[in-house]
């Protein structure tokens, strides 16, 4: 029964249960000259493509470079592994399989518009 239920990634797990502090160079930026190079790579419809999914993005990002995001995901985080050793116990209810999905769910979504961030960035920058 729980075989079916996939676990958090320990990268994304150890980087909360350290308390990843935001940096500077951590920060995922786009300069001018990335943008101006990227438009005569891939042309000015790409720019427009690319900016508009980095704005629509970016507060998914932030949630990340902020400490109060930081505290909810990370409060997220742990209610989710509370609720999944549950299950691996054999001593969770059904609404503790419900909550573990519902958090499992909540993260995935958030983690998927981080990583699209991430990868538009690194397009962008010609990574």
């Amino acid at each position: 029964m729980w075989s079916k239920l996939k676990p958090l990634s320990n990268k994304v797990l150890r980087r909360f249960e350290r308390g990843v502090q935001p940096t500077d160079e951590w920060r995922a930026k786009v300069s001018p000259d990335d943008v101006r190079d990227f438009g005569d790579r891939n042309g000015k419809r790409a720019i427009g493509s690319a900016l508009s999914k980095l704005g629509k993005y970016q507060p998914y990002y932030n949630i990340l470079t902020s400490k109060i995001g930081q505290a909810i995901l990370g409060d997220a985080l742990e209610q989710c592994n509370f609720f999944l050793l549950k299950i691996i116990n054999d001593d969770a209810t059904a609404a503790d399989r419900a909550e573990y999905r519902a958090y499992r769910r909540i993260i995935d979504r958030q983690l998927e518009k981080i990583y699209s961030y991430i990868k538009i960035v690194d397009r962008v920058r010609g990574k």
